[in-house]
């Protein structure tokens, strides 16, 4: 019975022994140590998934944002283009536009003034006319008259030398082929010497009575006031048609300047609203210029950046797995046979010479130390 209890004793003690070896604690040290790394594998895999995927979006958003860009670019060149054109042809059109409506405004004045001179002629020539037809008619009435046919002879000499000074004027206005030269002469006698032209009639009560010598003055007197009464009309008749072609010829330039100053005004503000989308495009297309540099360089950075990222996640992801196959492959080599029975025959244990924090850096030193420990006991692990 004693005996029983003493190898059940040996027993428990040889699986505490073998439970607490140093190659189990190299081991368990290994397995945490392998746990760590993957554990703060899959945190950075979740850090550079994000930044991967930051990566992604912004150089997929500043690819578009360049390719927006450069179409923006060309279209506002298109339209810059356009409008230089537009203004071009806007400047030639204005140019002549106020060539227009200064050539307008100089016919109207030219019209008018023209008008006005033709207006005074019309005004001077009637009034003379009406003068010289007034003094023909008094002529004749005096002439005619019956008191020209009683009186003394220096009466009727007196009467006949103011109807001679009212006719002078008359016989200077009158237009050349309404008398024959004959006619003109015999008038120009009596105006010289109006007296001659009485002569004794009868007598009248014992007084002599006189009369005109001739009635042919009268008859040329009276040609004379009807040529110069239809010359009025026909001259009121021309100055009434005159002012109606004028006031047309002004109404007709007054549309056309209304017209003109409206094309202008139209003209102006097309040409005003083109400059201004001219410039606003040029400014336009210098700040998107300006931008799209900036965005290339940054796409640019950012992609290095990114391709430098990747890289050196790439050769930490394989120096980790190729770590990680290191711990399995010195896990495997700790827990063969080999190594359990060279360390179950090993003299020597594992002496703590010191504590330190336990972290990552710390458990792959003491890793590291225990496994180089136990090297040393089994050559195989050298």
């Amino acid at each position: 019975m004693r005996t029983l209890f003493g190898f059940s004793a040996f027993a428990v003690c040889s699986a505490v022994n073998a439970a607490s070896s140093p190659v189990t604690r190299v081991v368990t040290l290994l397995n945490e140590l392998k746990a760590k790394i993957e554990s703060d594998g899959k945190a950075e895999q979740k850090v550079y998934d994000k930044f991967a995927c930051w990566c992604e979006k912004t150089t997929g958003r500043k690819a578009k944002d360049i390719a927006d860009a450069k179409e923006h670019i060309e279209d506002l060149s298109v339209e810059i283009k356009k409008r230089k054109g537009q203004l071009g042809s806007l400047s030639a059109e204005l140019a002549q536009l106020k060539k227009d409506i200064s050539s307008n405004k100089a016919s109207q004045k030219e019209a008018t003034s023209l008008r006005n001179k033709e207006h005074a002629s019309y005004v001077q020539t009637k009034n003379e006319m009406e003068e010289a037809i007034g003094a023909l008619e008094k002529a004749i009435n005096s002439l005619s008259g019956a008191g020209m046919n009683t009186g003394s002879l220096i009466s009727k000499q007196s009467r006949m030398m103011d109807v001679a000074a009212d006719l002078r004027g008359a016989l200077e206005m009158a237009p050349r082929g309404i008398v024959s030269n004959e006619q003109v002469a015999t008038v120009r006698g009596f105006l010289s010497n109006p007296g001659a032209f009485t002569q004794t009639a009868s007598k009248v009560g014992g007084v002599d009575s006189y009369a005109p010598a001739s009635n042919e003055i009268v008859g040329i007197l009276k040609d004379m006031f009807d040529t110069f009464t239809s010359n009025l009309e026909t001259a009121s008749a021309t100055e009434a048609e005159n002012v109606k072609v004028f006031e047309d010829l002004m109404a007709a330039k007054n549309k056309e300047l209304t017209d003109l100053q409206s094309t202008l005004d139209k003209k102006e503000a097309e040409n005003a609203e083109a400059t201004t989308v001219e410039a606003d495009s040029q400014q336009d297309r210098e700040d998107t210029s300006a931008q799209l540099e900036a965005d290339e360089k940054f796409f640019d950075d950012t992609k290095a950046s990114c391709r430098e990222k990747a890289n050196d996640w790439a050769t930490r992801t394989r120096l980790r797995t190729e770590e990680l196959a290191g711990i399995e492959k010195a896990v495997e080599i700790l827990n063969s046979p080999e190594a359990q029975a060279a360390f179950s025959g090993a003299t020597s244990t594992f002496v703590q010479i010191r504590a330190v924090p336990k972290q990552l850096g710390d458990v792959r030193t003491r890793a590291f130390n225990a496994l180089k420990k136990v090297s040393r006991h089994n050559p195989t692990m050298a």
